[in-house]
């Protein structure tokens, strides 16, 4: 279930990669590519490249905070049927440095109406749980325990591990692992919970 930190954190990181993907476009020289050369890259200058590298650097969490809001970011672009070809699958937050994914490139309002749609849902996820979540005692214990199990993970990123490596499979078992020997640890060192407390809390 997504929390209301992981809500305004989300829409932090898409305040942040739409203001991002504006400046971008407006740094980047004009686009004087046809459709006979639309396979080559996009002309670009010293400034676009800097601001092109922010935005691939925020791409990997902003994609994942999108996954946890349950927002689709993925569209389909199908052949004309004259020529046809497979339906190729376009990331529409990825779209902001390549709009060129699919059969035809996208359009930048497109691309905008993704990233608003993404932060559209995170501000109104944020203001649906500060009543359900923040002024909740319980999910305030849940947060922090949340928390110091991702506290590994964070000093892994700052040494450079991928944020998608805490979404997948092995990151959740690690942090079920963190957990586990955090309780054996409470409880070897003083924590006195009986079975009825654990159980009062996974309720």
């Amino acid at each position: 279930m997504l929390s209301y930190f992981a809500a305004r954190k989300a829409e932090r990181v898409f305040s942040e990669y739409k203001a991002l993907t504006i400046t971008y476009w407006r740094a980047r020289p004009r686009d004087n590519r046809t459709w006979e050369n639309r396979d080559l890259p996009a002309p670009e200058n010293l400034e676009s490249i800097v601001l092109r590298e922010r935005v691939m650097g925020l791409f990997p969490e902003a994609d994942i905070c999108a996954q946890r809001l349950g927002v689709p970011v993925i569209a389909y672009s199908y052949p004309m049927p004259a020529v046809g070809g497979p339906v190729l699958p376009v990331n529409l937050l990825y779209a902001v440095m390549n709009d060129n994914q699919g059969h035809r490139p996208l359009s930048q309002q497109d691309i905008l109406d993704a990233i608003n749609r993404c932060l559209a849902t995170a501000t109104a996820t944020r203001k649906k749980l500060f009543w359900t979540q923040l002024l909740n005692p319980v999910s305030w214990v849940t947060e922090i325990i949340a928390y110091v199990i991702r506290i590994p993970f964070l000093i892994l990123r700052k040494a450079g591990l991928p944020a998608s490596v805490e979404e997948s499979v092995w990151g959740h078992i690690m942090k079920i692992l963190f957990f586990v020997l955090l309780l054996l640890a409470s409880l070897r060192w003083g924590l006195k919970l009986s079975a009825k407390d654990l159980l009062q809390f996974v309720k």
